[in-house]
């Protein structure tokens, strides 16, 4: 009986792992982050767009912008490099070479694998002809535990602000390295559970001859 719920045990383990695996890659974020600009933030003039990467296999990196909530998801290039300092990379944009909005930024990196990673900034405000959103005191005042608080508000404009959209983020890609990682782990769990399995098979038989 002990032997069928061990036998058991092992087949439910072969199933798991190989898939535990592949969700924890699936489910990885993408290693970039846009550190500048952020999503929201105000710019002018020329502006270097940074970001940090942590991939091994870097070749190139490239930067686009589109009109926040442009239903056509057209994308136009702000440029590209292959340098790499420490693990960030800088782009440089020319902001005053388009009109004042709000626009989304995109980073894309190319990978010696043949993949894409992705990172995304949104509702950058570019203002060089119209005036930068400031906060002032809002005249409503909230409470808290009894004691009057102010709290701000933006005064807007006549330049039209458009709420942040936040857009899915992209999962990451498995690549066929990644794959073939898996199966690799996979076949040393197996090996490694069948030679335990083995010696107990060889201590229980040895035990039961002595007896």
């Amino acid at each position: 009986m002990k032997r069928k719920y061990i036998i058991l045990l092992i087949i439910i383990l072969l199933i798991a792992l190989p898939n535990q695996t592949i969700f924890a890659q699936v489910l990885t974020p993408v290693p970039i982050v846009i550190t500048f600009p952020k999503d929201g933030n105000a710019i002018q003039g020329i502006v270097s767009i940074k970001s940090n990467i942590s991939i091994d296999n870097f070749l190139s990196a490239s930067a686009f912008f589109r009109y926040t909530k442009d239903n056509t998801d057209t994308w136009f290039l702000i440029g590209e490099t292959k340098k790499i300092n420490d693990g960030n990379i800088a782009i440089e944009w020319d902001t005053t070479t388009i009109s004042d909005g709000n626009y989304d930024i995109k980073i894309v990196i190319k990978c010696a694998d043949d993949t894409t990673r992705e990172a995304l900034a949104n509702n950058i405000r570019v203002r060089n002809y119209s005036q930068i959103e400031t906060n002032t005191p809002d005249p409503f005042h909230r409470e808290t535990n009894g004691t009057p608080e102010p709290t701000n508000t933006a005064t807007m404009t006549a330049t039209p602000i458009h709420s942040p959209t936040p857009l899915p983020t992209n999962p990451a890609t498995i690549s066929p390295k990644d794959i073939g990682n898996s199966i690799k782990n996979g076949a040393i769990f197996i090996f490694v559970v069948f030679l335990v399995f083995g010696v107990y098979l060889g201590m229980r038989t040895w035990h039961l001859k002595d007896s």
